[in-house]
């Protein structure tokens, strides 16, 4: 573990466990609270469930479509463009009014990126970690960004609880 922090690869450890933590912290928030925050918005338990699917489904779309582009496409624009527009389409989200199709429409949206998100981080850790600790250092960032999807939908029940806005919390988390 500690040659992954050897003068050579410390700058780059550090910064990829930094943004996996976060990137797992925003993540674990949107799938756990989206049903909430659509329950909170007038509709039934049921409805949030399904609005969390099409997080999903935008997901599983966006993450093969990025696995995909990244054998043709330069990754580092891909994967950080994809996090981007994690960020941008959840705060779109905390701002979406309580009409069903445009929950959907931006929930879809950002499953896409959040899951293109990670397929780039997964590409990322074999470009950043040599051969040899390729299994430790991509072990290391995985289970420190593991505490960021704990404290993720934790920081979220908190900051709703002290009574921040739906999208202030929307813009922290991103």
């Amino acid at each position: 573990v500690w040659a992954a922090f050897d003068k050579e690869l410390v700058a780059q450890t550090a910064l990829i466990c930094a943004a996996y933590f976060l990137y797992m912290m925003t993540c674990y928030y949107v799938l756990g609270w989206i049903p909430s925050i659509v329950t909170a918005l007038g509709f039934t338990a049921s409805v949030g469930a399904e609005v969390s699917v099409w997080t999903n489904l935008g997901g599983i779309i966006g993450g093969a479509l990025l696995g995909y582009l990244a054998r043709h496409i330069n990754l580092k624009p891909l994967a950080s463009g994809a996090m981007l527009l994690t960020a941008l389409s959840l705060a779109v989200f905390g701002r979406t009014q309580p009409d069903l199709f445009a929950l959907k429409a931006v929930a879809f949206v950002l499953g896409w990126f959040l899951y293109s998100s990670a397929v780039g981080f997964y590409a990322t850790f074999v470009r950043v970690f040599p051969t040899h600790l390729r299994a430790t250092g991509t072990g290391l960032a995985i289970g420190l960004g593991r505490f960021g999807g704990m404290l993720g939908p934790v920081l979220g029940g908190w900051l709703m609880a002290a009574g921040t806005t739906r999208p202030s919390v929307a813009g922290i988390m991103a």
